[in-house]
């Protein structure tokens, strides 16, 4: 609730975020939006976060090789439901904890399967913290815990994600990026090889589907 409820950030998370993608206008994301309202409505907010590859045209997102959409509700409604129905249904979260915040206390002693997801729902497989230091803004602690209870299969594939790192804050967004793409990559990866029953592999692929 604390997540998906913030209606303010610090300048730190800004200038994190805009290190993971920029902000582009929701309804241009018609090739891939994940999952966004991209019609007139805009009902999950006229501005997304997104990344562009390198080689893609900035100005044409409908050309871009590689886009990226990450689901920050800094710029979604208020509406926590709203922001759920797209966090809650993400395999990797990305959570910047300010130095003030509740959740900061001891990230890297979490245990390598985390006591209790953030957000609640049946995804959250990956989460990566990322935290500033409180007497040094030159560094940030990135921390990766996984989800309790999952499958063998995906649970062996994604340990190989958990991890305590200490970067400098210039490189933090392209690192927490490059975790994040890769945990994503081998969540999906797995999950389509998993026998049923698995409580959410159907529920994944119809949102597969959609995106």
């Amino acid at each position: 609730t604390i997540i998906l409820g913030s209606k303010a950030s610090a300048p730190a998370f800004h200038r994190f975020a805009s290190g993971l993608g920029g902000l582009v206008p929701t309804n241009e994301l018609r090739y891939y939006s994940g999952g966004l309202d991209v019609t007139e409505y805009e009902s999950d907010g006229a501005l997304a976060r997104a990344w562009i590859s390198d080689d893609s045209d900035p100005n044409i997102l409908d050309a871009a090789r590689s886009v990226i959409v990450f689901h920050d509700v800094t710029w979604m409604p208020d509406e926590i439901n709203t922001r759920k129905r797209h966090v809650g249904n993400d395999a990797v979260a990305i959570v910047f904890v300010d130095k003030d915040s509740p959740v900061a206390a001891d990230i890297d002693l979490e245990p390598a399967e985390m006591r209790q997801n953030l957000i609640s729902g049946h995804f959250g497989f990956v989460t990566i913290f990322v935290s500033p230091f409180a007497q040094n803004d030159d560094f940030v602690r990135v921390c990766v815990r996984i989800r309790k209870h999952l499958p063998s299969a995906l649970r062996r594939e994604l340990m190989y994600f958990v991890e305590n790192e200490i970067v400098p804050t210039v490189d933090a967004a392209n690192v927490v990026r490059g975790i994040a793409i890769r945990a994503d990559l081998a969540c999906r990866s797995v999950l389509d090889t998993l026998p049923p029953p698995f409580p959410c592999l159907e529920r994944y692929r119809i949102l597969y589907q959609l995106k």
